[in-house]
């Protein structure tokens, strides 16, 4: 074990300790907290005491929970390696395809039909589709096959695989062998490229293996393109013999993915593509809205201001280990130990221990790491858990530069200007000059993606009018 294992180890430890041995401490000190209530304009609360887990017959091992949790971004995923059709079309092996990728649709009872030739749905009905088949079709197989706990991204990844390969070869995948044998992350990752390492699944699992093995976080996957993942090339995913054309494979028969670059990959799953089925639009347009919304139950921010309720923030005067848990994880903010400062923080939240400070702290760290979609969540909860001015000024100050770093200025502006009404700092003047600027030079992201569309209606009509007229001709003829 390494030093830093340990040293968390023994923290994690203090943590404990201090919590049982600094509870009658917390209770006597409540009463002289509560006589600076309203001068710290914070409500304080007695730490919650957590409920001790409860076994499960139905769910020994937690997936089905996990499952759950899950389930909107496991839609999102499916989304993005199926695509979205309103018209069965046949997949090349002779069977109907419709909505995301589906040849059998189940009815609400659990019955199931083939697809039909000339087959239509919406969105809204596939996505119906889409949830009945998670629930009668791969929802079993994780109950009665999977042996072993799995983390979230474990999950994702897990239902992807399955979706794309079947019950039956899932059920005799190395990949569900490794997993019930207790194999976790980058190495369990490595089966996702069985199944005689074919490119297509290769394309489907490439990032869902680097989120399994912790090189991607999932928000860097929402503004992907359906089918994007079609645009790299086997170079892109894994060690590549350019004479034989074949995938460089151990002694397993498997590829070895290859999680360089990732921006630029991800960055290439974002380019124009065109399939059988049309244009791919992003996965963000084929999906209904709820789910979208529900990925993450995160109001939107454009009504934080008008109707913004803060949340009771817990206890201040926590046990010793809890303030020197937060001194280590800020210390490894500033060694640039993004990772382990985070893990440190989201340790802090599963104690009980919530607050605007912490959120923002959380925000942060995951800006500086570059994963601007979660900062921009963390400052929206650290808004939440705001009680003064200046608290809301900073959770919206924090939520404006996530918003900048993604490329939308004018969001980022709008967060700015409702700061500057709880709290002015010279900093939110010069973000907001500097945002500007940005937007001059570069453009705003919104207005980008109008262009886009707008330059597709266009392509289009002009695609019709040419078609018009050599029908016109041949008909002349």
């Amino acid at each position: 074990m390494n030093k830093s294992k340990i040293r968390d180890f023994l923290l994690g430890a203090t943590l404990l300790g201090g919590l049982v041995g600094g509870g009658m401490a917390i209770s006597k000190h409540s009463k002289n907290v509560k006589k600076d209530k309203e001068k710290a304009k914070t409500e304080i609360v007695s730490t919650p005491t957590p409920e001790p887990e409860q076994y499960d017959a139905n769910d020994p091992y937690g997936n089905i929970a996990v499952f759950e949790g899950a389930r909107n971004k496991i839609k999102f995923a499916l989304a993005f390696v199926e695509n979205y059709s309103p018209v069965a079309y046949d997949d090349g092996t002779g069977k109907w395809t419709v909505g995301y990728g589906l040849t059998i649709l189940y009815n609400a009872d659990g019955s199931s039909r083939s697809v039909k030739k000339g087959e239509k749905c919406t969105i809204e009905q596939a996505d119906v589709y889409k949830d009945r088949y998670l629930t009668h079709d791969i929802l079993p197989d994780i109950k009665k096959y999977i042996k072993a706990p799995m983390d979230e991204n474990t999950m994702i990844a897990t239902c992807v695989f399955r979706y794309c390969i079947g019950g039956k070869n899932f059920r005799k995948s190395q990949y569900l062998q490794q997993l019930n044998a207790g194999t976790r992350g980058e190495d369990l990752a490595k089966y996702l490229t069985g199944y005689r390492a074919q490119r297509g699944l290769m394309n489907r699992n490439y990032f869902f293996a680097a989120l399994m093995s912790g090189y991607l976080e999932y928000d860097e996957l929402l503004d992907l393109r359906a089918e994007g993942c079609y645009n790299l090339l086997p170079a892109d995913m894994a060690r590549w013999n350019t004479k034989s054309k074949r995938y460089i494979v151990d002694e397993d028969k498997l590829a070895t993915w290859d999680f360089s670059y990732l921006p630029e990959k991800l960055e290439k799953a974002k380019r124009t593509r065109r399939s059988k089925i049309g244009e791919c639009k992003f996965v963000s347009e084929i999906i209904p809205e709820h789910v979208m919304q529900n990925l993450y139950n995160t109001p939107d921010n454009s009504s934080f201001v008008v109707q913004h309720q803060s949340k009771p923030q817990l206890t201040i005067d926590l046990p010793k280990a809890i303030h020197n848990m937060r001194d280590v994880a800020m210390e490894k903010y500033a060694n640039k130990d993004y990772d382990g400062a985070l893990a440190i923080l989201q340790d802090l939240i599963k104690t009980g221990y919530q607050g605007m400070n912490l959120y923002n702290d959380i925000s942060r760290v995951q800006y500086a790491a570059g994963h601007y979609r979660q900062a921009l969540r963390s400052a929206q909860q650290a808004f939440e858990f705001a009680h003064s001015d200046k608290d809301m000024s900073d959770a919206l100050y924090n939520q404006g530069m996530a918003y900048a770093a993604r490329g939308y200025y004018t969001k980022a502006i709008d967060c700015y200007n409702q700061a500057e009404k709880f709290y002015r700092y010279q900093k939110i003047d010069d973000a907001i000059v500097d945002a500007m600027i940005q937007h001059e030079q570069k453009g705003d992201r919104t207005d980008k993606k109008a262009f886009l569309v707008g330059i597709g209606v266009l392509a289009a009509g002009h695609a019709a009018s040419k078609k018009r007229v050599w029908r016109q001709n041949k008909a002349r003829r």
